[in-house]
């Protein structure tokens, strides 16, 4: 027998035969390459919605890695303080700390607004976030997020909030949020004594994966 001219039964001739098979062959290679591309998608949609908070506390750099994270993963990017209430930001403004029963409202607002966020194009927050308690309420209304920690001492940030300008928030008052602080033992922790392009390099191949 010839397998040149061998025609399977319900086909009409060979030639038949080979050109359904041909566009069988096709049909099956064209829908697998949309099944890739919708992996993709599916990927990248995910980065897109990702919700990533960057905490720690006054003077840790938590806005200029937070942008340094946006930029390269094409997030928007939003700054908790820029969400406070203005009797709060009055408040800090002469040098007193704020209570829970201030950030409630606060904490509040930020929930809702990551809640949004992560159902449109995702976010980076930074935010100090520095007890427990209040990355609970943060993270309440989120499918997931990503916790992003810097970390550095108490002498290293104290310096570099004596060479800002222009924020709300006095130096002074740097010991009080380290003693508030409750270092997470879960997300990314990172030594913020490292170089900035070094940092949110490890941020964002952590947050690929």
């Amino acid at each position: 027998m010839n397998f040149r001219t061998y025609t399977p039964a319900g086909y009409a001739d060979y030639a038949d035969y080979k050109k359904v098979s041909l566009l069988t062959f096709f049909n099956q290679l064209i829908s697998n390459l949309h099944c890739q591309q919708s992996l993709q998608e599916i990927f990248f949609e995910n980065i897109l919605k990702m919700i990533v908070i960057v905490m720690g506390v006054s003077g840790s750099g938590k806005s200029t890695i937070a942008e340094g994270i946006s930029q390269t993963l094409k997030l928007p990017l939003y700054d908790a303080d820029d969400f406070h209430p203005i009797t709060n930001i009055k408040k800090m403004a002469t040098g007193q700390p704020l209570n829970d029963e201030d950030r409630k409202p606060w904490l509040e607002e930020l929930a809702n607004h990551l809640a949004n966020c992560e159902l449109e194009k995702g976010a980076v927050l930074a935010c100090s976030a520095l007890k427990e308690r209040y990355r609970e309420v943060l993270a309440s209304k989120v499918q997931s997020s990503k916790l992003i920690y810097l970390d550095g001492n108490f002498d290293l940030i104290f310096n570099r909030m004596n060479n800002r300008k222009g924020h709300f928030m006095k130096a002074e008052m740097l010991q009080s949020q380290f003693d508030a602080l409750e270092i997470p033992i879960y997300g990314l922790h990172v030594d913020i004594s490292k170089p900035i392009e070094e940092i949110i390099e490890t941020i964002t191949q952590y947050l690929k994966f």
